[in-house]
């Protein structure tokens, strides 16, 4: 992560890049901040608080603070969205769901952009996050807008994430 992005994060209660990680490879990293994570491109092993997950184009997860990363390997391509967010930002954008449906969602890979109209609107959700980082930087004194802007755009991925994960159930059930 740059410096810029940790600088952010206190500064405005969020922040987001686009990283490799390459510099976090084999390292174990404490979060500081409820993080979500796109992966765009290639693959990615790792633990969360030593629970093993591969990480695929298309699959996002939520890590909460506190949590332990371990960046086992990548591959070549790898690439991923990094969304940090400040406790009250997080608190306000998971405000309409329960506590069992965050905890079921939290730590886990989510298998999304099944189809191009996913994968799309996903995109289209962390280029929103770009324009508002970029509204946050450059016009300082509107910067409450801003995190109301975030905590829809984060309330939006959670209810995208949280229609996915029941799908998949079903799907699982129909199977069984």
């Amino acid at each position: 992560m740059n410096n810029i992005y940790l600088k952010k994060l206190p500064q405005y209660g969020f922040a987001t890049i686009q990283s490799s990680l390459q510099q976090f490879v084999q390292h174990v990293y404490q979060l500081q901040h409820t993080t979500i994570f796109y992966c765009m491109s290639g693959e990615a092993l790792f633990t969360i608080d030593g629970s093993k997950h591969r990480f695929t184009p298309g699959q996002i997860i939520i890590c909460p603070m506190g949590s332990n990363i371990l960046l086992l390997d990548i591959t070549s391509d790898f690439s991923a969205r990094l969304l940090g967010l400040s406790k009250h930002i997080w608190l306000a954008a998971r405000s309409s769901m329960s506590p069992e449906t965050m905890q079921s969602m939290e730590r886990c890979t989510h298998q999304g952009c099944n189809n191009e109209t996913e994968k799309e609107f996903v995109n289209n959700i962390f280029r929103q996050i770009d324009i508002i980082d970029s509204e946050a930087s450059s016009n300082f004194g509107n910067i409450d807008y801003c995190r109301q802007c975030i905590i829809l755009s984060v309330n939006t991925l959670l209810l995208y994430i949280q229609r996915i994960s029941k799908k998949n159930t079903a799907q699982l059930q129909k199977e069984v």
